[in-house]
């Protein structure tokens, strides 16, 4: 009863073009300009997959994992038309050298913009060994998205292998598809 549609954004996968949601330097990230580069991309699939035959129009869902996790949460916030679900799973960019985030006061400041304007409850869901986005930096993400006006529930899943960023994996999934089934269920009441 789903039709599903998988983006490559500019650079990732497989896709030809070049790499577009470039932030800059660790010391000196600019996330708005690769949000608006994810925006644009989002945009034009988005609004292209519900051109389709056979796609209902009203019950749109997406999906996303890492900086596609927070590129989900980030587009929610231009209130795509038909939009009813948003899953993130261990949402956010911007790691450095060493694993660290990049000046993560900016990157708080974009799930807080996102908390202004979306209005979709949203399904957040991070593992307890993700050691790119650690439990502790999900529930700060969460504290200033819902802060600004924003709807998400927060699953901490349990550890996940070596490394709970990976959870959002074929091996992952019956750690996770129940929580998922439920989110889906009520978007769709």
């Amino acid at each position: 009863g789903y039709a599903v549609a998988i983006l490559e954004r500019r650079g990732f996968g497989s896709s030809l073009e070049p790499f577009a949601e470039d932030s800059g330097e660790c010391e000196k990230k600019n996330y708005k300009k690769a949000i608006a580069a994810t925006d644009s991309d989002l945009e034009a699939a988005y609004y292209y997959f519900l051109t389709r035959r056979g796609v209902d129009k009203t019950k749109a869902v997406l999906v996303g994992h890492s900086a596609g996790g927070h590129a989900v949460i980030e587009f929610a916030r231009t209130k795509p038309t038909g939009l009813r679900g948003v899953i993130s799973f261990a949402g956010g960019r911007g790691i450095g050298d060493a694993g660290k985030i990049c000046e993560p006061e900016k990157l708080l400041e974009t799930f807080s913009g996102a908390g202004k304007t979306s209005r979709i409850p949203e399904l957040w869901i991070y593992s307890s060994n993700d050691h790119v986005f650690e439990p502790k930096m999900a529930k700060e993400f969460l504290e200033v998205f819902t802060a600004s006006g924003g709807i998400a529930d927060l699953w901490i899943a349990p550890a996940f292998e070596d490394e709970g960023h990976n959870l959002f994996s074929l091996r992952g999934i019956p750690v996770w598809i129940n929580r998922v089934q439920k989110y889906l269920a009520d978007a769709f009441k």
